[in-house]
């Protein structure tokens, strides 16, 4: 068991096929015994490396390496099904499994005699195993094609064959019998269909290319790195796919976040990418040895140098075939590194507060209330989206801004609202912009903390304290920074003497007041690093909650 091999995959077509077809070579090393698999990118072309495995003439019989997908064609259901498989996925079966199971969930909603059955003891309908989920959104744009089911049929029929053709494919060694035939499919050569290089005429199918470009061995892979590795999602009629992109990374760690992110019932196109994204770091960081003591080793690296983000495709239907209309590359933050246990628990404190932990109580976060079929509430989304993209603090705050006035229009309208943390922002000004000096001296001075304090009074928390709420500050003060610093100083004077008046004539002086020092330390900042920049923090941080503090007797003192 000390043999070791090194794979290279080219990047031929720079879409996520390459990705695909070196994943599943990865699970086929895997499959025949050796103990170490990865995957990295090496420029031009993935390399697959595999060691402490047996030598190639003592590698175990071999498997499709993914799941036969039987759907019965005779009415007996049974008397077509395919000689014995290692795994076989009974389709229709599965199909009204699931529907049993959506059903069943359904009343629970509406009905209290189906809450009251299961009270009761009634067993709730089994969910379908996870292969449907991936199993159904093939058969939506198969059109005919079965090509994975051909190939399993054809490995399944000789294994002695089979291992042959593995071993000249993945040595070098002669080969000299026929290899199977395999149809193309747009799932997996992107380039070669419909709204890629131009519009098909009537003597061109959409999913045609020519059988000299169709390699059986890498087709063949492609079939088991899509089980491994990539996410398959509706869209109305539409599709959205992500296949997890390796960096520098071993096949086990990449099964584990390809798992987590199944489970995750996340819908929509935006907050898609962004669920994605996060879940992908969440999992790094629950793996790495900052939490694991035989964990994912990534000290001193930042997670996009383990997974370079989620490869991503965009297929519009168009009936009866479907055009990719996007591929990309969603890559992983830059700013998240990771070198102690310290650094995991904050980052997984920042995800946790943006979109929630279903293995948490918390499974709602900041950004779930965000419904993306609203327009006002999709473009919020989008400019996260485009923070998590680009790392701009430019970008971040405008978010943070466009969050504020959604925020006070949820509560205007008697609506739930879900405010991020004053804490989390701490730790993710800190650790996405350690080089912004000024942002960590802005954030920590009692003028400006004093400010947003008075904010948090006037809006979030102003009902708490039985005081008149600001709904328009938000956007106000949106309108005075981008202005100059006169003009929003000049609101900043207007709204602290207001809250001030109010404090000291209708509470008597109880509650907080914005003293004259800290007006004049936020004037010095503005006056330095200028309104805009203070303003959209001021924005930021004025419209999050503060921690819980908690007396000796336990019980909760107002939030400050």
């Amino acid at each position: 068991m000390n043999h070791s091999l090194t794979y290279a995959v080219p990047k031929r077509t720079g879409t996520y096929a390459d990705t695909l077809e070196a994943i599943g070579v990865a699970s086929l090393l895997d499959e025949l015994d050796y103990t170490s698999v990865t995957i990295r990118d090496s420029g031009g072309y993935f390399s697959v490396i595999a060691q402490n495995g047996p030598e190639p003439d003592s590698w175990p019989p071999i498997t499709p390496g993914f799941p036969f997908v039987w759907k019965s064609e005779s009415k007996a259901g049974a008397s077509d099904k395919p000689p014995i498989l290692p795994e076989v996925l009974d389709y229709l079966a599965a199909k009204e499994q699931n529907e049993r199971w959506k059903k069943f969930n359904e009343s629970l909603k509406k009905s209290r005699s189906a809450k009251s059955a299961l009270d009761a003891g009634v067993e709730a309908p089994e969910r379908p195993p996870q292969t449907y989920y991936t199993a159904s959104t093939l058969e939506s744009m198969r059109k005919g094609w079965n090509g994975d089911r051909e190939i399993a049929l054809w490995l399944a029929s000789d294994p002695a064959r089979a291992s042959s053709w593995v071993r000249s494919e993945l040595t070098g060694q002669t080969y000299a019998l026929a290899v199977p035939e395999i149809s193309n499919s747009q799932i997996f050569n992107p380039i070669g269909g419909k709204g890629v290089h131009k519009p098909k005429t009537t003597h061109s199918a959409p999913n045609s290319l020519p059988d000299t470009l169709i390699r059986p061995f890498a087709e063949w892979m492609k079939f088991r790195g899509l089980w491994q590795a990539m996410l398959l999602h509706r869209s109305g009629d539409d599709f959205k796919f992500f296949v997890l992109e390796p960096a520098d990374i071993a096949l086990r760690a990449l099964r584990d976040i390809h798992r987590r992110l199944q489970q995750s019932a996340v819908w929509g196109v935006v907050k898609l990418d962004i669920w994605a994204t996060f879940e992908c770091l969440r999992t790094l960081l629950l793996q790495s040895e900052a939490m694991q003591p035989a964990g994912l080793s990534i000290f001193g690296r930042r997670p996009r140098a383990v997974l370079a983000g989620l490869r991503l495709a965009y297929f519009k239907s168009l009936g009866t075939a479907a055009a990719m209309m996007n591929d990309a590359l969603f890559p992983l933050p830059d700013w998240f590194q990771l070198n102690s246990q310290e650094d995991a628990v904050a980052y997984l404190r920042i995800i946790e507060d943006t979109i929630g932990d279903p293995a948490l109580e918390k499974s709602w976060g900041c950004l779930s209330i965000l419904d993306e079929s609203h327009s006002d509430e999709g473009r919020i989304l989008q400019q996260y989206r485009a923070w998590l993209l680009t790392g701009h603090l430019s970008e971040l705050l405008e978010f943070h801004a466009q969050f504020a006035i959604f925020t006070m229009h949820q509560r205007g309208a008697k609506k739930r609202s879900n405010e991020f943390q004053t804490a989390t922002l701490d730790l993710l000004f800190g650790r996405a912009f350690p080089q912004e000096i000024a942002l960590q001296q802005i954030i920590h001075n009692e003028g400006f903390l004093s400010v947003a304090r008075a904010v948090r009074d006037a809006t979030i928390y102003a009902d708490l304290k039985n005081r008149p709420v600001s709904f328009g500050l938000a956007q106000n003060w949106k309108q005075k920074c981008k202005a100059g610093n006169a003009d929003f100083l000049a609101a900043v004077a207007e709204f602290i003497q207001e809250q001030n008046w109010i404090t000291q004539n209708r509470f008597k002086g109880a509650g907080h007041m914005v003293q004259t020092v800290h007006l004049d330390e936020l004037v010095t900042l503005i006056d330095r690093f200028g309104a805009e920049l203070i303003g959209s923090l001021l924005l930021a941080y004025g419209y999050s909650r503060t921690p819980k503090a908690v007396k000796a007797d336990d019980s909760e003192v107002p939030p400050q």
